[in-house]
This record gives C-alpha cells, sequence and structure tokens, in this order.
C-alpha cells in the first residue's frame, strides 16, 4: 500500500492524499492551528479548562480553528481533544468571574455576568446613579435610583436580589444610608392629580362665567365650583328632571 509523506508536523503517514490533506488542516502539532484551535478553546473566566462544546463551536468561526467533527476524527472524544491541548474538561458549575457566584448553567452566568454589580463596567453605572449630589458620600432612595439609572444599569429590585435592603445595598458600594421619605402612594398621586384637574375646571368656568355664561353642575366638581365662587346653585336645586338627564356626573352644564 503505497502511503504519502509523513505529516511534517506529528509524522504521521496517511493512507490516501485526501487523508493527507484532511490531517494537516487539524493536526494539533502545526503551531498555527494549535494557537488558533486554543485560543476557540480555553475558556478565559475559568484558566486550564476548556469551554463547552457549543462555546467552541461558536468561537472556532472567529478563530479559524479546525471543526469538532475534524478534531474528534484524529483525536476521539472532546476530553481527549482538551488533554491533546493539555485543557482540563470545561467546568461543571460556571462561575462569574467579577463576584465568584456559581451557577449551574453556563448561560445563567453570562445573564448574571452581564449585570453583576462586581463588574467595573456595571459598578460605575451603578454609582453614577446612586451617589446623591446634595449629599456626597450619601446614596439616593432605592426609587430615585431607578428614575437616575442607565437603561444598561441594574434595576433597583436586581441589586437588592443582591444583596438584600437597600441599606446593604448603600453599604456595598461605600455609600451611606439615606433618609428614606416616604414614597408617594399611587392614592396620593391621584388625589393630587384630582385637586390640580379641579383647579383647571375652576379657572376654565370663571373664564366663561366672565363672557357671560350661567353655569350650573351636580356632585363633586358643583362643590369645587361654589367653593371657588363660579357658581351659586346645583342643577339638582334647579331642576331634578336636569340632574337625572346629568347622569349625576359633575360635569358642567
Amino acid at each position: 500500500m503505497t502511503h504519502t509523506p509523513a505529516c511534517p508536523h506529528c509524522g504521521r503517514t496517511s493512507e490516501t492524499a485526501v487523508y493527507a490533506a484532511a490531517h494537516a488542516r487539524a493536526c494539533l502539532h502545526d503551531p498555527a492551528i494549535r494557537a488558533r484551535t486554543l485560543a476557540a478553546m480555553a475558556d478565559d473566566a475559568h484558566p486550564g479548562h476548556a469551554v463547552q462544546v457549543r462555546a467552541y463551536s461558536v468561537r472556532r468561526v472567529t478563530c479559524g480553528a479546525p471543526s469538532i467533527a475534524r478534531l474528534s476524527t484524529q483525536y476521539g472524544s472532546w476530553a481527549d481533544i482538551c488533554a491533546t491541548l493539555g485543557l482540563l474538561p470545561a467546568v461543571a458549575n460556571a462561575q462569574c468571574p467579577h463576584c465568584g457566584a456559581v451557577f449551574a448553567r453556563r448561560s445563567s452566568m453570562s445573564a448574571h455576568a452581564a449585570a453583576c454589580p462586581h463588574s467595573p463596567a456595571i459598578r460605575a453605572l451603578v454609582l453614577a446613579a446612586l451617589c446623591s449630589a446634595a449629599a456626597p458620600g450619601m446614596a439616593v432612595t432605592f426609587w430615585e435610583y431607578d428614575e437616575r439609572a442607565a437603561p444598561n444599569a441594574p434595576s433597583s429590585a436586581t441589586l437588592r436580589g443582591r444583596y438584600g435592603s437597600w441599606a446593604d445595598v448603600c453599604a456595598a458600594f461605600g455609600l451611606g444610608v439615606p433618609a428614606m421619605k416616604m414614597q408617594p402612594s399611587k392614592a396620593h398621586l391621584e388625589a393630587r392629580e384630582a385637586a390640580v384637574t379641579a383647579e383647571i375646571a375652576a379657572d376654565l368656568a370663571a373664564a366663561l362665567v366672565r363672557h357671560g355664561v350661567e353655569l350650573v353642575s351636580t356632585g363633586g366638581t358643583a362643590k369645587a365650583l361654589r367653593e371657588a365662587g363660579v357658581i351659586r346653585a346645583e342643577v339638582a336645586l334647579l331642576d331634578r328632571s336636569a340632574a337625572r338627564r346629568c347622569g349625576g356626573r359633575g360635569d358642567a352644564q
């Protein structure tokens, strides 16, 4: 049987020129191929370990490394390929490179690492929104933080889920705890909105009266307009049927 010349890198002989060419494209003893394969296979977050097979399949395209199928043909299983390159198998539990948190799945770790407050970039974003401009060395409240935070910064809920209370969040970033002002409740905000609306309605009604329009009203609007001195009587006092036509609504007529 005729053999082609031996591989200049590992000395392996192949039965045909086709096999020899296939071997040459994935010979890990070739310094250039070995370097490209290591660039795609080495796990930067865990020195000395390889990445998962799926991750290598994605990274090897950018690095110009051989496919897993081509490597497996010559070296065997993924563990055997890792051993040939002097790498340990991929870490079963993925660990965040910033805070050391361990995750069962690498995808979960990647999502965490992208918003980990221990990442220098994320920490800078958090501090930019967390530091109080009015009181140096103090933090703002969590709702003020959410209003100021950049779109790619972790929310106050994410930070509290990581550290605990808002006081714990402030301490983790070296800031004093702010005086927790009472956050306006939804009912309070609605009451303020109603008061502003009533004030605007009173101003509008007063303008109409100045132009000779006589107003009558019912319900809460009538009360507000009466207190503002715009109307003197409610519809119900003038005509009960008119009140029924208004449906009991506080709409000025």
